[in-house]
Parts: structure tokens; sequence; C-alpha cells
């Protein structure tokens, strides 16, 4: 038991011997410089961001309008092609409105009780 004391012993005494070449963390001189370099270009690129999703959105609408104009304008006649060849027939507004309605199920014709 003696010798696992000494051991023990010898085994903190390196220990303790280890810890005294510890000296204290030196900061890089230029971290600040770079920490703010960082910051600045990120406030950038975040800025130029925001510009590109304000462009895509404005873009989105624009195309969302330019579409509801277009179909809003176009006549009330559409053509539909059969076997015998090509037919035209006149569909007003409402009958244009109720056929998209149709489409996305947005009107149902079924009744739940």
């Amino acid at each position: 038991m003696t010798e696992n004391n000494r051991n023990i012993e010898q085994e903190i005494d390196l220990m303790l011997q280890s810890l005294d070449g510890i000296k204290p963390a030196e900061a890089n001189p230029f971290l600040y410089e770079k920490i703010m370099n960082r910051m600045n270009t990120r406030k950038r690129e975040r800025f130029i961001v925001r510009y590109k999703y304000a462009f895509v959105s404005l873009l989105i609408i624009l195309i969302n309008v330019l579409t509801l104009t277009y179909f809003s304008l176009t006549g009330s006649e559409t053509t539909t092609v059969t076997s015998t060849g090509t037919q035209t027939s006149t569909l007003t507004r409402d009958d244009k409105i109720k056929n998209l309605a149709t489409e996305y199920s947005i009107i149902s014709n079924t009744y739940n009780y």
C-alpha cells in the first residue's frame, strides 16, 4: 500500500508541476479590427439581401397583377378543339368565374348534412 501511495503522490506532483508552466491566454492584437470588419461586411450583405427579397416580391406581385389584368380584359370568346376541327364558343365573364371556381374546387356541389 505504501507503494501505491507513493505512486499516487508522484502523479499528483507531476500534475501540479504541469500547471506551473501555464500562461494566461493572449488575444491576437488585431482581434478588434477583425471583429469590426466582419460586422461591417455582414451589414452590407444583409442590406443587399433585403433588396433582393424586395425585388423578387415586387416581381411576383407585378406578374400576378398583369395576369389578372390580362384575363379580365380578354374577350369572352374561347376556342375549343374537337375531332372535326376548331370550334369557337362564347363564354361570359360569369361563366369563366364559375368554371375557374369549379376547377379549383372553390364551389362544392355536394352537401354534407
